[in-house]
């Protein structure tokens, strides 16, 4: 995705910061409100509760990183509303950066918190719990994906990271997806109730089987699906955006056109009058013209509906009192027998000559007017 014009992929990026302004004020939001709920206010009891010095100092970095990951929602918030209200700041596509950026301190922050505390998940949910609590109190964040509108190359940046660090790093690191060994396997199922024929026969160890299922496969194909569904997601919205705007593009182009055609009319229209009646007169009829046009865009070229609007717009006769003119009468003299002796296109040329000069000479001067007979 992307347009080869960079300029327009620039104004692309812009554009689709302002329209997705409030779905990433909701992100932030959102995340930071999840995070201080679940995250910070879950660890701070223990914080308290504690009475060991060790246990305390580990939920204490727990608490700081929380709350440090909750001020970096916030921080975004914060630079992303002054980025949108600041009428200096062109480059709105900034917050697009800024919100993966919080994201990937975001990662940063829980990576570190997560690959302190996952063995706490395998303790209250059993061996690969650590799955099961990634679920339940990190992954709800990254939902915000799916609707603060980011482009689908930085969502996937996002999260390939998460996943790698999450699902790949720490787990390979701390030995997380080591399977449960035969006697632990015999002892869960024991307390369930459950015995399980295991036949040393077998080509599948059916036992470990159904605990792998249960405690990796399905938390694992759970991630990697919401995973997936917040790419694909992202890609299809993104290619929307971009059609969306290509056709708002198209349409800016198209009514840009019609207003300069508009415009140009409007010159022509203007001029029009200028030609035909004295500049005061041109003055009152467009101003008219104006106040009762109730179409824009519709204007009257000819002389006929120039003079019917002129008629209905004024409901009289034009007058104006000139107490010193001098009018110059003036005659071609032989042009009759000229008119009888030239071709039809010499004697229009000599006309035309004529008439373009006269009009030089009168607008060379602004008290000379020409009055049509």
């Amino acid at each position: 995705l992307g347009f080869k014009d960079r300029d327009l992929e620039e104004e692309y990026l812009n554009d689709l910061a302002f329209v997705s302004k409030h779905r990433i004020y909701l992100g932030y939001g959102m995340c930071a409100f999840f995070v201080f709920l679940v995250n910070v206010l879950g660890v701070a009891p223990w914080v308290i509760a504690s009475t060991e010095e060790k246990q305390k100092l580990k939920f204490t970095r727990g608490l700081i990183a929380y709350s440090l990951t909750v001020f970096v929602f916030l921080v975004g918030l914060i630079f992303s509303v002054f980025i949108f209200r600041s009428n200096g700041w062109k480059r709105k596509r900034a917050v697009l950066y800024i919100a993966e950026i919080v994201f990937l301190i975001f990662i940063i922050f829980f990576g570190v918190r997560f690959s302190e505390v996952w063995y706490e998940y395998n303790e209250d949910y059993g061996k690969g719990g650590w799955l099961s609590g990634f679920i339940l109190a990190y992954s709800p964040v990254f939902l915000a994906l799916f609707f603060m509108n980011i482009p689908a190359a930085q969502t996937l940046e996002i999260i390939a990271l998460a996943f790698t660090t999450f699902m790949i790093i720490i787990p390979l690191d701390k030995d997380a997806w080591k399977i449960y060994s035969d006697q632990k396997v015999d002892d869960l199922f024991a307390r369930r109730g459950i015995e399980c024929d295991d036949d040393p026969s077998d080509l599948v160890d059916v036992c470990n089987l159904a605990i792998m299922w249960e405690y990796y496969v399905t938390p694992t194909i759970t991630i990697c699906v919401v995973s997936v569904a917040i790419v694909i997601v992202s890609f299809f919205v993104s290619k929307s955006n971009r059609k969306a705007f290509v056709n708002k593009k198209i349409i800016q182009s198209f009514t840009k056109q019609k207003e300069e055609s508009l415009m140009k009319q409007k010159e022509e229209y203007e001029s029009l009058v200028c030609s035909i009646f004295p500049k005061p007169v041109a003055r009152d009829l467009m101003k008219s013209q104006t106040e009762t046009e109730t179409a824009p865009g519709i204007l009257q070229s000819s002389l006929e509906g120039l003079s019917s609007h002129a008629t209905k717009t004024f409901g009289r006769t034009v007058a104006r009192m000139h107490p010193d003119i001098t009018i110059l009468f003036t005659d071609i003299v032989g042009f009759t027998s000229m008119s009888q002796s030239c071709s039809p296109y010499r004697l229009m040329h000599f006309l035309h000559l004529l008439f373009v000069d006269f009009d030089y000479l009168v607008d060379m001067d602004s008290c000379l007017w020409k009055v049509e007979t």
